[in-house]
This record gives C-alpha cells, structure tokens and sequence, in this order.
C-alpha cells in the first residue's frame, strides 16, 4: 500500500501517497514577500571589503497607502554585496519589497520518494494588491535613482539583468502596462516563505493546526514552524519563528 500521509485525497493520491487524514490545507496559503531589485555598479569606495562584509547596510519600512493596505506594508533594503568575488563585489541593490502580502502560492508532493523535491508554485503579484503597491515601490526607486546620494556611490543604475542592464524607463517613461510586465517576470521571494500549515479555527477547512500547534484530526501530531503562521509577517520571519518555537516550548514543557 502506499505510505500514508496529511493533505487534501486527490492531491496525494496523484503523488502514490496514501491517506490518515483528509486536510484540504496542507500546502495551500503558501506566502512569502514579492521583491524587485534596481541594480547598482558601485564607485570603489562604496564597495564592501569582502565577501564578509554585513549584506544588509540598511532597511526602510513605510506605508504606502494603496490598495487597502495596512501600517507598514512595504519596504526597501539597500545591499552592497551581490556575490563573492570580482565583479559581484561591484555590484549592489537596491530592492523593494511588499512586507504585506495578500498572493498565496501552493506547495504539493508529487512521488512519495522523500528525495524528489516538492513543487513550489509561489505565485507572487497574482494578487493585484500586491502589484500595484509593488509598482508603486519601484517607481520610488526611480524616483532614488535620480538622487546625487546615488550618483555618489554608483557609476550606473539599471533595472537588472533581465533587461540587459537598460536604463530607460527609470526616468518614470515606462509605462504601468510595461512596469506590470517586468515585474511578473523579475519579481523574486525572499526566502521567507510561510502558511503551508496554518494555524486557525478547527471548523475552519483551511486549518492545519490549532492554537495549540496539533495537527487537525491527528493524535500527537504538532508542527512547530514558519509554516502554521496565518499571513506572512510584516518582516523577516526569523525572529517570529523562534519565538512560535520558544513559546511552544515552554508550554510543552508545563505540560509534562
């Protein structure tokens, strides 16, 4: 018989996996923070030491009050190190990034061979909230790239590789159609993807866990990770998954 596993019949079922229980939200609600980059070719200067060197020199959190979106949806990150040699150290971004998204992607097992990778549809902008505050974001970086605080710490500025390193269009002459375009095909994650397993109500269908971590009609069953959070957070999820780690900790501890 096939091996057994969580998740929505006719899902498994095509991958050879068997069945404990039926959840139809195992590997839907899957999150994470649509990023675009401007490209910089650094003045010698602004160029970090080495490969070492902090990536993150700063980060900037706003709102852009677009498109029903709350506090502090959005934010820019500038980086100066793009590799970690030669040219890459040459190289730095400036990227903008939705920090409340609303797109959900999904992750499914295709073989029941723990070796086969999972596919990963992220389908980031598919919710036109998304993109058009993203759109926004890179208009404000067209906006940067005009600045003297730019020309003096970069020799060129682009849209990046997929254009070829063009810079028409970040004088603001590119139009949304044309920006919308390049953003579905530039836009990548951040690493920071979330919900696969969401914590919710139990009568809620797209529950996986309930407050208390246990997978819905599973005995001593828990997930413990990024992936039970509802919505992605408003920043990098690292400090909100140790805390979901520390919190469940303590309570399991209490309980034994």
């Amino acid at each position: 018989p096939p091996p057994p596993g969580l998740g929505p019949w006719a899902a498994r079922a095509g991958a050879g996996v068997g069945g404990v229980v039926d959840l139809a939200g195992v590997g839907r609600n899957l999150r994470d923070h649509p990023t675009v980059g401007m490209h910089l070719k650094l003045r010698p200067a602004a160029r970090a030491g080495g490969p070492h060197a902090r990536r993150t020199n700063c980060c900037v959190r706003y709102s852009s009050g677009l498109a029903g979106a709350g506090q502090n949806g959005m934010l820019m990150a500038s980086c100066n190190v793009f590799g970690i040699e030669g040219e890459a150290l040459a190289r730095g971004v400036i990227a903008a990034s939705v920090f409340q998204a609303f797109s959900q992607g999904e992750l499914r097992i295709v073989s029941p061979d723990p070796e086969v990778e999972p596919v990963i549809e992220e389908r980031m902008l598919s919710d036109r909230r998304d993109l058009v505050r993203l759109r926004d974001g890179v208009r404000r970086l067209f906006a940067l790239a005009g600045h003297p605080a730019i020309g003096g710490i970069a020799e060129e500025v682009s849209l990046g590789d997929l254009y070829g390193g063009r810079r028409d269009g970040i004088d603001g002459s590119v139009s949304d159609e044309e920006l919308d375009q390049w953003l579905l095909a530039a836009c990548i994650d951040c690493f920071h993807i979330v919900g696969t397993c969401r914590m919710g109500a139990v009568e809620d269908p797209a529950t996986v866990v309930d407050s208390e971590c246990r997978v819905v009609g599973v005995d001593g069953l828990r997930v413990i990770d990024a992936s039970i959070m509802p919505e992605v957070p408003r920043a990098n999820t690292h400090l909100t998954a140790v805390m979901i780690g520390e919190h469940m900790a303590e309570r399991l501890n209490c309980s034994f």
